[in-house]
């Protein structure tokens, strides 16, 4: 009999197979995370976790880029736990790891307009932004000013984050 070197699991009668918690543990899959399925040519089944934030950075450099040059704003994308990428004259203000503040409005799918300080960004005068989510929410977009950020520039982020939402939902 052949011996095998992993974790031997059964197939259900619906086809599921569970992945063992060590294995989601050491690469950090949690409930709600995507998963690539492929196979190879010696029928190898390959399970993979996305990373968005590949994604996110790929599709989102276009963006940030084209709305400094037009707006004039600092510009910056996140996933759900940090900085990715960022443009315009305030980009050096961002950190990298996302304020628990930040995090939670995020994760709530909360817009927000006011100060860097409320939401724990110190440097930051001012700062909007407005969740990204398809099914799940996978990050944010923001601008970033040293003068309030007006209520029609705030809200020019709505129809933004749908339009790179949709985008994403090809990935």
């Amino acid at each position: 009999m052949k011996r095998y070197a992993g974790i031997v699991r059964r197939l259900d009668n619906l086809g599921r197979v569970v992945i063992p918690r060590e294995y989601r543990k050491m690469h950090r899959i949690n409930e709600s995370d995507l998963l690539e399925i492929t196979s190879n040519d010696s029928g190898e089944i390959i399970v993979k976790k996305l990373n968005l934030s590949d994604e996110l950075m790929n599709v989102g450099s276009t963006y940030v880029t084209q709305l400094v040059s037009a707006i004039g704003l600092t510009t910056a994308i996140s996933d759900t736990e940090k900085f990715l990428l960022a443009d315009g004259e305030l980009k050096g203000t961002l950190s990298y790891r996302l304020p628990n503040q930040i995090a939670a409005l995020i994760s709530s799918r909360r817009f927000y307009n006011g100060t860097g300080s409320e939401v724990g960004l110190e440097g930051v005068s001012y700062i909007a932004f407005e969740t990204l989510y398809l099914d799940d929410v996978f990050g944010a977009i923001y601008f970033v000013s040293n003068d309030p950020i007006s209520d029609e520039d705030a809200r020019m982020l709505k129809p933004i984050a749908r339009i790179f939402s949709a985008q994403m939902q090809k990935f």
